[in-house]
């Protein structure tokens, strides 16, 4: 019997030794939609990341805000997450674009278009990545108002590791002026 409960004790040490030396990443996801029930789908998508992404942080309110690069009459809601990951910056991206096929996403690669579900990686830790498919931190995140005041909201001494400013600085200096306003979910 004694030598069954040291192997069983030893076992629990040596899973959590090694628990403890996988190393753990966090990254930032900004979710955005402006099609349908526009904070039912960015709830799914923050379920199915929970699931398949790693362990959520925190997560920032949510903006309302006018589409940027295209006209349309919808305004989008947009919300930052922010998670601890065992995963590498391609597979966050693959559940990513998975998460939003899921829920009925049809990329468009003719421009900016209305989207029922939109979900971009800002930035990972503090890696910078220019590869086909990945590009991290988000191209033009510091000319984009509705990514940044989530971003700052949780997140606010991030720094850009391109442009060496933190995420207060960038939204203070944004060039976009759009109206982002803070929104709850009974406003409809």
């Amino acid at each position: 019997m004694q030598n069954w409960l040291f192997v069983f004790i030893f076992k629990i040490v040596s899973f959590d030794i090694i628990i403890d030396t996988i190393s753990m990443s966090v990254v930032c996801l900004l979710l955005g939609s402006n099609l349908g029930d526009r904070y039912a789908q960015m709830e799914k998508a923050e379920d199915l990341l929970c699931r398949t992404t790693g362990k959520k942080l925190t997560a920032s309110g949510y903006y309302r805000s006018p589409p940027w690069g295209f006209a349309s009459r919808n305004d989008f809601l947009n919300r930052a997450l922010l998670f601890d990951t065992v995963l590498s910056p391609r597979e966050v991206m693959f559940n990513c674009l998975e998460t939003e096929k899921k829920l009925g996403r049809l990329r468009n690669t003719t421009g900016y278009a209305d989207r029922i579900i939109d979900i971009d990686i800002l930035f990972y830790d503090d890696l910078i990545i220019h590869e086909p498919g990945i590009t991290i931190p988000h191209p033009r995140l510091e000319e984009r108002r509705f990514a940044l005041a989530p971003v700052a909201e949780i997140a606010p001494g991030w720094k850009h590791p391109l442009l060496g400013k933190n995420a207060v600085a960038l939204l203070e200096q944004c060039p976009d002026h759009s109206e982002v306003i803070p929104w709850e979910p009974d406003q409809g």
